[in-house]
C-alpha cells in the first residue's frame, strides 16, 4: 500500500494507473485485499464485515462514490459472468504468503426488478430500498434515471456514514441509523418509515440473504414476501421461508413467493428453481 501511495499520481507519486497495474505491488494489493474482504465475513459477525466494507470509501465526495459505480456498472456490463481467482505474486509473499482468492464476477441490472420497481409506484405503492451496502453506493443506482428504478432519495436507508466539513466520507458510521443488516433492517423500518403509514408494516418485503429474514418475517402487516432464491441455508430463517415457498407453491393464499435464478447467465427464471454458478442443476431448496 506504501509503494502504491507513493507512486500513483493520485496520491503522492507520478505515474498513472496503468503504470500502476504493471507493477507487482498492484496486484499484490487487490488480491490481499479482496481475500482480506473474504476473511473478515467469514470470521467475524455482519455487525463488524459490514460496515467494514464501508470504510474502503472513506475521504472519497458523494460525486465520487457516484462515478467510481457508475463506471463499475458500464465496465461490468461488457465482462463475462464467471469466477475468476486471483493470485497473489510469488515474489511478494510477505508475512501474510503467497493468496488465492475466487469470486464471482458479472454484475447485472435484472430487468425484472425495474418492471416490479416501476409497476409498484404506477400503482401507488411507495416503494423503499434498506440495504446493507453503502448508502452513496445504494443512492447511485436506484435514484439515478437511466437505471430504472426511480427512487427518490428520502426513500433509501443503508450504511450511513458520517461525513466530515467537506462532505467527504469518513471511516465511521451515523450512531443515529440502525445498521442496515438482519434486526436493524427492522429497525429502520419502525424508526424512519411506519410512521408515515399508520404505524403498520411494510405490504410486501423482498431480499435474498440472511441480512433481510428478520423484516421479512417481523411484521404481521406483511402481505407478501418476495425471495430471490439463492439456496440459502435451511437452518436460517430465510432458508425456512423458501422452503415454505415451495410448499405452497399455486396455493391462492400463498404469502411467500421464490423466484429462481441462473447465475451463470445474470438473469431470472420463470421458476422457483435456481441454477448456481458453475453448474447445471436447478434447484428450488439446497
Amino acid at each position: 500500500y506504501t509503494w502504491l501511495y507513493n507512486n500513483y499520481s493520485g496520491f503522492a507519486g507520478n505515474k498513472t494507473l496503468d503504470e500502476i497495474k504493471k507493477n507487482s505491488n498492484y496486484m499484490n494489493f487487490i488480491v490481499k485485499m479482496r481475500y482480506l474482504y473474504d476473511a473478515i465475513g467469514g470470521s467475524f459477525d455482519h455487525e463488524v464485515s459490514y460496515p467494514w466494507v464501508t470504510y474502503l470509501f472513506s475521504g472519497m465526495s458523494k460525486k465520487e462514490v457516484a462515478d467510481l459505480v457508475h463506471d463499475t456498472i458500464e465496465w461490468q456490463n461488457n465482462q463475462p459472468i464467471g469466477k475468476v481467482t486471483w493470485v497473489s505474486p510469488a515474489d511478494m509473499a510477505g508475512r501474510a504468503g503467497i493468496v488465492s482468492v475466487t469470486w464471482k464476477n458479472g454484475f447485472r441490472l435484472i430487468p425484472e426488478m425495474q418492471t416490479l420497481y416501476k409497476n409498484l409506484q404506477q400503482a401507488g405503492v411507495d416503494v423503499y430500498v434498506i440495504s446493507a451496502s453503502a448508502l452513496d453506493v445504494i443512492k447511485s443506482i436506484v435514484t439515478t434515471e437511466k437505471y430504472g428504478f426511480s427512487v427518490p432519495e428520502s426513500h433509501v436507508y443503508a450504511m450511513h456514514p458520517l461525513y466530515d466539513k467537506e462532505g467527504r466520507l469518513t471511516h465511521s458510521l451515523d450512531p443515529y441509523y440502525p445498521q442496515t443488516q438482519g434486526k436493524g433492517k427492522t429497525e429502520t423500518i419502525k424508526k424512519f418509515i411506519q410512521q408515515h403509514y399508520k404505524n403498520t408494516g411494510p405490504i410486501l418485503v423482498a431480499g435474498d440473504s440472511e441480512g433481510d429474514q428478520n423484516m421479512m418475517s417481523d411484521f404481521n402487516d406483511t402481505k407478501l414476501v418476495l425471495i430471490i432464491n439463492r439456496l440459502r441455508s435451511s437452518d436460517t430463517i430465510i432458508g425456512e421461508l423458501s422452503a415454505k415457498a415451495v410448499r405452497d407453491y399455486n396455493k391462492d393464499d400463498a404469502k411467500i413467493l421464490l423466484q429462481g435464478r441462473d447465475e451463470n447467465k445474470g438473469e431470472f427464471l420463470p421458476s422457483q428453481s435456481s441454477i448456481l454458478m458453475g453448474t447445471n442443476n436447478k434447484a428450488s431448496l439446497p
